[in-house]
């Protein structure tokens, strides 16, 4: 019975749709300003290390048949490992310097930190036996809800630092070729 790549379809989807909401990565600390365009592409890096650290979460459930309870914790737990080191990113590459900038960057900050505690707090509600695909249902809607929960959040972020932007740093956002394969514009 081959059931788990129902699951991994359901996961992936999913988790890769919250990192395409968020970003984040080197250079500077908490409080540093950094240059718009470092900013930007430190942005657009983190990006795409979380997209392929939530992508990477799913590679558990691949294979035949239904997977453990154990494999979808351990994709949950990267998927809040993944969050987490977004919001580490987020810390390091400190705030943009542009008005507005701390707030920007606390906004991404605590979305990302949001999003590991979303992921790290579903983990108690999944695993255990999977018997059948109902099992595998129930644990994918489970990880959906999280995610979405986490998604959610990471857009309100997004929003909020498009709208406090300003031309500098949109302009930064298109310039870095970091970015050129992100969206980094609010549809």
């Amino acid at each position: 019975m081959k059931r788990r790549p129902a699951l991994l379809v359901v996961v992936a989807t999913t988790l890769v749709l919250v990192a395409a909401g968020c970003g984040g990565d080197e250079n500077g600390s908490s409080g540093d300003r950094t240059d718009p365009g470092r900013w930007a592409a430190g942005f657009c890096d983190a990006i795409t290390a979380f997209s392929t650290n939530i992508s990477e979460s799913g590679k558990a459930l691949q294979g035949d048949g239904l997977p453990s309870g154990d494999d979808v914790v351990e994709a949950v737990r990267t998927a809040a490992a993944a969050a987490g080191t977004l919001a580490d990113d987020f810390r390091e590459l400190g705030a943009p310097d542009v008005p507005d900038g701390e707030e920007i960057q606390a906004a991404l900050e605590n979305a990302a930190d949001d999003a590991r505690e979303t992921f790290a707090s579903v983990e108690g509600d999944i695993g255990g036996p999977i018997e059948d695909a109902s099992d595998v249902a129930v644990q994918a809607g489970k990880i959906a809800e999280a995610a979405q929960k986490a998604l959610a959040g990471l857009g309100e972020a997004t929003d909020r630092m498009q709208a406090l932007a300003g031309g500098t740093l949109e302009d930064a956002l298109e310039a870095a070729s970091e970015c050129a394969e992100i969206d980094t514009t609010s549809g």
